[in-house]
């Protein structure tokens, strides 16, 4: 267990402790390589540019550092973000082409982030759901691709 104090000499190892930790993450993800074994032979080794290692422990945690940075960048906009694993929802309540205007912005933002990433949008399971008595068929895309509307039918007995 680590206990902080405040003092001049913790402060110092604080920031050390920190380096280190910087100087580790580094290590971790940069001068990486990987190869294959199919049976009794081997791919040639590859350089991996970006991602995390496959079952490491610190995988989970560096994603979610990241995709907190999504939410933020949509918050800015106004756009409401829940997230579960690597899924994320948007939701913002539109009610003109102004709201229309501001989703499109949200996604274009969404898009940018991921590929900055190196992430992609699986965009075959992105829709608009539309809820509301009044339906809106707003033409709203990701990646240049039209998103599917969803307008649950609601009947009353």
């Amino acid at each position: 267990m680590l206990f902080l104090t405040r003092s001049c000499s913790s402060d110092y190892s604080l920031i050390t402790l920190l380096g280190l930790v910087i100087q580790w993450l580094k290590n971790f993800f940069c001068g990486r390589s990987e190869q294959t074994k199919v049976g009794l032979s081997l791919s040639d080794v590859s350089e991996l540019l970006s991602g995390v290692k496959q079952g490491s422990s610190i995988g989970p945690l560096m994603f979610l550092i990241s995709i907190n940075e999504l939410v933020y960048v949509l918050e800015k906009l106004g756009i409401k973000v829940k997230l579960f694993a690597d899924d994320a929802k948007l939701y913002l309540h539109v009610m003109d082409e102004n709201g229309i205007i501001k989703l499109q912005a949200g996604l274009d933002s969404l898009s940018n982030w991921a590929a900055t990433w190196q992430l992609t949008v699986s965009v075959e399971k992105c829709f608009v759901l539309n809820i509301g008595n009044v339906i809106i068929q707003p033409r709203i895309s990701i990646n240049d691709i039209l998103l599917l509307l969803f307008c649950p039918v609601v009947t009353s007995e």
